[in-house]
């Protein structure tokens, strides 16, 4: 070596080695489901339901409406393009919301 603080060969190369064991530990900032989790995403992820009977013809507001688990059905991006729709058929208390329940607008 150049220097007594300086590395050999071998020791910068397994320096190097090392760096990239712990690059590969720490993985890439993608967000991904992985393969264990898909079994309980419709499980854990939420749902909007009606929190009250609503009537057929009725207007949405977001008093009429909650987010609730099971998923499976409309998710939480879709809560407040729902309200101001009229329902096209009676919904019960507590029930999944699908599009199809309501008008097109």
């Amino acid at each position: 070596p150049d220097h007594r603080a300086s590395s050999t060969q071998e020791e910068f190369a397994e320096l190097v080695n090392a760096v990239r064991q712990v690059e590969r530990a720490l993985g890439n900032s993608n967000k991904a489901i992985q393969e264990e989790e898909e079994s309980m995403r419709s499980i854990s992820r939420k749902a909007v339901y009606s929190v009250k009977m609503i009537k057929k013809g009725a207007v949405l507001t977001e008093k009429d409406l909650t987010m609730l688990r099971p998923g499976g059905g409309l998710s939480g991006q879709d809560f407040y393009e729902l309200i101001g729709r009229i329902a096209n058929r009676d919904i019960k208390a507590g029930e999944k919301l699908f599009f199809e329940y309501f008008q097109n607008e």
